[in-house]
């Protein structure tokens, strides 16, 4: 009895397998005629001299397609000098973003750092919640910041834009859970 069963099974989930392989779904697509090409390269962002207060690099990845590739004028070359650290014990998951002469840093905590780039000196800290949810975005003087807790415990997430020069929000939003 157990062996007529366990055939009868065999059988069916052999039905479904071949069904399946022979049925395609009509949102599959297949072209086997069309030859691949590779995607073309994205455009690169100019060179920007990293010497000048005037360099940015205002979101996670430096371009918005996020290829991290910084252009240089001339190669960099070792020896490379640590000019000033940072401590903290608190989490860090993102990445700063740079814009004007400074660099803007979102703790996981919530807290809000602008450091100035040359010397390393926390210029201003403001906490903006509880809970970071990516590296803040920078455009002309304006940092944009999600965070998953807009106070601790709540349920709600918040998007920030914060004025940097004068350093206070600009506008808040709630974020559903």
């Amino acid at each position: 009895m157990l062996v007529a069963a366990f055939a009868v099974l065999l059988v069916v989930a052999g039905a479904l397998v071949g069904y399946a392989l022979t049925h395609r779904h009509p949102a599959d697509v297949s072209n086997p005629s069309v030859a691949f090409t590779a995607p073309t390269t994205t455009a690169r962002a100019p060179a920007p001299d990293p010497k000048t207060l005037a360099f940015e690099w205002p979101i996670y990845g430096y371009t918005p397609s996020r290829t991290r590739s910084f252009p240089l004028a001339t190669p960099a070359r070792p020896p490379f000098f640590q000019r000033w650290t940072l401590d903290g014990s608190t989490l860090l998951e993102f990445p700063p973003v740079a814009g004007g002469s400074s660099l803007y840093l979102l703790k996981n905590n919530g807290a809000l750092y602008a450091i100035k780039r040359r010397s390393g000196v926390v210029y201003w800290k403001n906490k903006l919640g509880n809970l970071a949810a990516s590296s803040p975005a920078y455009r002309q003087g304006v940092l944009f910041c999600t965070l998953l807790e807009g106070a601790k415990g709540s349920s709600q997430g918040r998007v920030v834009a914060f004025n940097v020069e004068y350093p206070r929000v600009r506008w808040s939003r709630t974020l559903p859970n």
